[in-house]
């Protein structure tokens, strides 16, 4: 039973052993704290604003609330309880029984998420209205400050739709063709442009899946590009990288191959 029991001063007098194990903290780091140091910080002021109604009421947090994990994460929980009063009708304590309801709160987020992505993709009159919507659907869902999406034309992968990019970045970084010291584009034997940097690796398929910062199927992922650049080789990298995401300040780096018909 995951059980707390919150004071007249809003701190936790008493956990059950399956709320230390669902948190990960250990008793001596919960008891005598305020729940507020234990919810989102929006949550946690409106905790305190509003303790004292809580109390005379009996108004709870909600029925549905987040708390946060040491690790910094969060487990969404309902809670079902009472509250424990003096013969005064002073209160006392709140008893709440928890429950862990964080994969069902993701499923739901994730079936809203593809309504509204079915949504876009039916109603795009074009290509070019789709893909503006996508990318800003896309930077909503992450919560990344910058989303761009590159399509292939004349065998290089230009910016077709971005949002969040300053304007220098995009002119730089648009093409992705490499080229030698007279401007030319440097071919592969394939024929085909040899394309630079992470972006050129997604879209080619070189990758390593044995690595941590790439993927079974070739996607590419770091949430510190500083320590990747100091911790690996260009030959881990599969190329020389341009750095520029890096110098651009982006620590946190996502890029994913889309492919129609086998063609990325």
């Amino acid at each position: 039973m995951i059980l707390q029991v919150v004071d007249g001063d809003g701190c936790l007098s008493q956990v059950s052993h399956a709320w230390l194990r669902l948190f990960g903290y250990r008793e001596e780091e919960v008891l005598g704290r305020s729940l507020a140091d234990f919810l989102p910080e929006g949550q946690g002021k409106h905790f305190l604003q509003h303790f004292p109604r809580m109390k005379s009421v009996g108004e709870a947090l909600g029925d549905v609330f987040a708390l946060r994990r040491k690790d910094g994460g969060e487990c969404t929980v309902s809670q079902n309880g009472w509250i424990e009063r003096d013969e005064e009708g002073n209160f006392l304590r709140s008893h709440c029984i928890l429950q862990d309801v964080t994969r069902v709160k993701r499923l739901e987020e994730k079936r809203e998420w593809e309504r509204q992505l079915l949504g876009i993709c039916h109603q795009a009159a074009d290509l070019r209205t789709l893909m503006e919507s996508l990318a800003v659907f896309f930077q909503q869902l992450t919560g990344c400050e910058a989303v761009g999406i590159r399509l292939r034309q004349d065998g290089d992968y230009p910016y077709y739709q971005a949002v969040g990019f300053p304007a220098a970045f995009l002119k730089a970084e648009n093409s992705l063709c490499s080229r030698d010291e007279k401007g030319s584009i440097i071919l592969e034997y394939t024929g085909d442009p040899t394309l630079d940097c992470m972006c050129g690796n997604v879209i080619r398929g070189r990758f390593d899946a044995s690595l941590p910062f790439f993927t079974a199927r070739g996607s590419f992922w770091t949430n510190g590009t500083t320590r990747l650049l100091a911790s690996t080789s260009p030959a881990e990298r599969q190329s020389n990288t341009r750095n520029s995401c890096n110098g651009a300040g982006y620590e946190s780096v996502a890029l994913i191959p889309i492919k129609d018909r086998k063609t990325t």
